[in-house]
């Protein structure tokens, strides 16, 4: 009997190691197209420019590499992020995924959802992009856990007609009252037009820069402490309020439908608007029939500690931990960012291009926009010391916005909004912090 029973389990563990390695060959499969090539998942966002570009480029890599097959997802900027967060808890994100560095951090920070690209150094070009760079904006807890996918500088871009017509100089290094005075005189000589195309979001990018300037730390400290005292938030709240006031900039309800969207805002539509706060890789979206738009630097005080002037990655490119086919991620990534003919198709639809080459290349067959180049260069120049993650954490720019909302609804004053946006701050760190 006993031997029997032996004989039993014998049998019925080696049907159940059959049973395994067949579920075994049926994962693998899945990774496989039906003709046997390795499947690749490909996330971004962009306008139409970016995705014609992008899908020209997944074709040329698939025919030098027979044995891959890409499949792009791609869309709109809205909803993006939302999805990706969902796919990454949910273990279904894509293979290669494009994301604002600082969404790349929080994901990284909150558990192990990408490679370490140091791992696959071999597949990598690594020696072109800058290492300093790298470390600014690549680097989360010691690990490589991203590459970027070009240079980006956020600046003022104003239209030249409207400066001309007004009489501004904005071509000096102007601080923050020259830059009030200069402005107001957009609305006194034209009552519809404003020198600030600047909704709520953008305003609390403006305070922020604002503080770093007068204190050298980033919104909040790397140890979970905030970078600043009460009284400078609400010097930069008070400073807001001027901009209304003084009529540098409309009030925050032309903005209640579309934050986020300035662009479609009717009075930059129409000519009204003089100038906008914006990244050089985004300003394509800014121009239009009435504008004629060159980059500014933004104001930086005489006994500013830091400039605040931000550079950064355009956009990341991640390969996710759940990926099947990670070295053939790596590989493609590398393709994308480094190779020649890859830059060639590209262009500029993700801004300045990461790697010096890539720059080079496309100054020399004039692809880079003229616009872009000067708002990185410019911004290059005067860069000031990188933002930390925590300091543009999702959670934290949204209180910042909806604090700047009711400030400029008069529902809370300077000192009430920066009490209730402190206390705000402080409750976000308490839940992001290791």
């Amino acid at each position: 009997m006993k031997g029997s029973k032996r004989k039993f389990f014998a049998g019925f563990l080696t049907l159940m190691m059959i049973l395994l390695a067949l579920s075994g060959c049926g994962s693998n499969a899945a990774d496989k197209s039906d003709s046997g090539k390795v499947q690749l998942r490909f996330a971004w966002w962009g306008g139409e420019d970016r995705h014609d570009a992008t899908l020209k480029a997944i074709k040329r890599y698939m025919e030098l590499n027979p044995n891959v097959e890409i499949k792009g997802e791609y869309g709109g900027f809205d909803g993006y992020n939302q999805k990706l967060s969902t796919q990454i808890a949910g273990g279904t994100a894509p293979d290669i995924m494009q994301m604002d560095y600082y969404y790349m951090a929080e994901y990284a920070m909150k558990g192990d959802a990408f490679v370490n690209l140091d791992d696959y150094e071999e597949l990598l070009s690594l020696s072109e992009f800058s290492d300093e760079f790298l470390q600014d904006f690549s680097v989360v807890d010691g690990k490589l856990t991203g590459l970027p996918t070009g240079v980006n500088a956020v600046m003022l871009f104003a239209d030249k007609n409207l400066l001309s017509q007004n009489n501004i100089d904005l071509t000096g290094k102007y601080d923050w009252d020259k830059l009030i005075e200069e402005g107001e005189k957009v609305n006194k000589n034209n009552p519809d037009q404003y020198f600030f195309n600047m909704g709520p979001s953008e305003m609390a990018d403006l305070v922020s820069t604002y503080m770093k300037q007068k204190t050298g730390n980033n919104l909040i400290n790397d140890d979970y402490t905030l970078g600043f005292e009460k009284a400078d938030l609400v010097d930069g709240f008070t400073y807001v309020q001027e901009l209304w006031d003084k009529k540098v900039a409309p009030k925050v309800s032309d903005y209640s439908t579309i934050v986020h969207k300035i662009q479609e805002a009717p009075k930059w539509i129409n000519g009204n608007l003089a100038a906008v706060m914006m990244s050089a890789s985004a300003i394509e979206t800014f121009k239009t029939s009435k504008n004629d738009l060159t980059a500014l630097l933004l104001p930086i005080s005489d006994d500013a500690v830091d400039t605040a002037i931000r550079t950064q990655p355009s956009q990341v490119f991640s390969v996710s931990k759940k990926s099947k086919n990670p070295e053939e991620a790596v590989k493609f990534m590398n393709w994308f960012l480094t190779d020649e003919e890859a830059i060639e198709i590209l262009g500029s639809v993700r801004g300045a291009q990461p790697t010096e080459k890539g720059r080079n290349l496309l100054a020399e067959s004039d692809q880079l926009d003229p616009l872009i180049a000067e708002g990185v260069d410019l911004g290059l120049e005067y860069s000031g010391k990188p933002v930390n993650s925590i300091s543009i954490n999702t959670e934290i720019d949204n209180e910042f916005t909806d604090t700047i909302e009711q400030l400029g609804y008069g529902k809370l004053s300077a000192e009430e909004a920066a009490d209730h946006l402190i206390a705000q701050i402080n409750k976000v760190i308490e839940d992001v912090k290791p």
